[in-house]
């Protein structure tokens, strides 16, 4: 007796909006805290932080355009055009002020022991306000670097390329023939934003990264975020005014056009936050299941009762492997 087993499943990616909130002008910076506090970097030199259904907790004003947001370790950052890095603790919403100067002024990334802030030139400052390291090899940094086991990736935006760094030293530089946007790390991948591509790495070797794939089409992939199980991508492209979904094997899941153009993305848990042009910043719930599975039998030889009684007890350990 023969008895084939057929199984049929369509999945069903989409985005569905959650809530929204509106500020002045364009929003070029957002990040979740581990806990869905999302921090805003907005043009009208305000940063906000937002709790998870959109409420405000706290507004800080700084005397220019805010243009760049970043979360680690308890503390959000925010970076003006003011010249200066603004830091604020989560817990206590208690914010410090340090001076990075109008050659780091457009950029920002926290960790747990100092942050980075760009522009013409990168440096990293302990939290006492001392700039430990610099890095004069770039041309203009548009978003905040990438930080990974110790290494710096940082997408040099009019130099077209990536560099690579640790310590203060730069240890590879990939080069790109457009301008290089954005890049983030999650877990042993890196992602890369161009003018045009999305690009996916293996940092395996964290100093020679291994091209996994390249998808192309973008008009301005200007931000991107992983998801938090590394597992998709999120990318805004400002000349189509979409948000898009990337699996990780590179294939676009959903995506959604905007009212406005988007400079921003952050990920948290299911929710994708992006912030447009003119001034809003939408949460969307990311949903990536499947929504039918079917079963077909064909008896090609032998008792059909014992056939579909022998399939009737595999289909739920095949269902439950399929869900995994």
């Amino acid at each position: 007796m023969l008895i084939t087993l057929a199984v049929s499943i369509l999945w069903s990616s989409g985005l569905s909006e959650l809530w929204s909130y509106n500020v002045v002008g364009p929003v070029y910076g957002l990040a979740f805290s581990d806990d869905g506090l999302l921090g805003v970097a907005s043009w009208d030199g305000k940063a906000y932080i937002l709790d998870p259904r959109g409420r405000v907790l706290k507004i800080m004003k700084a005397y220019e355009s805010l243009r760049d947001a970043s979360y680690s370790s308890g503390k959000f950052a925010f970076v003006s055009h003011d010249n200066y890095v603004n830091i604020t603790e989560k817990g206590t919403l208690v914010s410090k002020r340090y001076y990075v100067g109008p050659e780091m002024n457009e950029a920002v990334t926290v960790t747990d022991k100092g942050f980075m802030a760009c522009w013409t030139k990168c440096a990293f400052y302990s939290f006492n306000g001392s700039a430990l390291w610099d890095i004069n090899s770039t041309w203009g940094v548009k978003n905040g670097p990438a930080y990974s086991s110790g290494y710096w990736y940082i997408a040099d935006w009019d130099g077209e390329q990536l560099l690579i760094v640790k310590d203060g030293k730069l240890l590879n530089i990939i080069k790109y023939d457009e301008w290089s946007y954005d890049v983030a790390a999650c877990g042993s991948r890196l992602a890369v934003t161009t003018s045009s591509n999305l690009y996916l790495y293996d940092l395996s070797d964290p100093t020679e990264p291994k091209e996994l794939w390249k998808r192309g089409g973008f008009a301005e992939a200007y931000q991107l975020a992983f998801s938090p199980n590394c597992k998709y991508v999120a990318v805004v492209d400002v000349g189509k005014r979409e948000l898009e979904v990337y699996g990780s094997d590179g294939k676009m899941l959903t995506r959604v056009s905007l009212e406005s153009a988007p400079y921003s993305v952050a990920w948290w848990g299911d929710e994708i936050a992006t912030g447009l042009e003119n001034g809003k910043v939408i949460v969307f719930k990311f949903s990536a299941s499947p929504v039918e599975e079917s079963v077909g039998l064909r008896q090609e030889q032998g008792n059909g009762i014992v056939g579909v009684a022998l399939a009737s007890l595999l289909w739920p350990v095949i269902r439950k492997r399929l869900r995994q």
